[in-house]
């Protein structure tokens, strides 16, 4: 299906690997928020995407770099700058809402 609508390989398999690992912790944030525990869902969705973050992207290339002479430069950079905007401006949306709200979750 990929390969008919020309989605490249690289974007399925970040699509894939994404699903993979947030969709177990998006069930459990799920049921410890039904249960009341919105703390805890809250804290789950930090502590995931940071482990997603440091482990699984920071640690492989780590590996890479340390395996291969510290220099890393097959990763193609086209339009990064304007994913990074888009991730900038979406924090700064999520902190306004968090202040907004007074950190209470209702």
């Amino acid at each position: 299906l990929a390969h008919d609508l020309r989605i490249p390989e690289s974007v399925m398999g970040a699509t894939f690997s994404a699903a993979g690992t947030s969709l177990p912790n998006y069930i459990a944030s799920q049921m410890a928020a039904r249960q009341g525990l919105g703390n805890m869902a809250i804290s789950n969705v930090f502590g995931s995407n940071t482990f997603n973050i440091l482990v699984a992207l920071g640690l492989p290339w780590f590996i890479y770099t340390c395996l291969n002479g510290g220099y890393y430069s097959e990763l193609p950079d086209e339009g990064i700058a304007e994913s990074m905007l888009v991730m900038i401006l979406a924090l700064l949306i999520f902190i306004f809402l968090i202040i907004l709200s007074k950190f209470q979750l209702k």
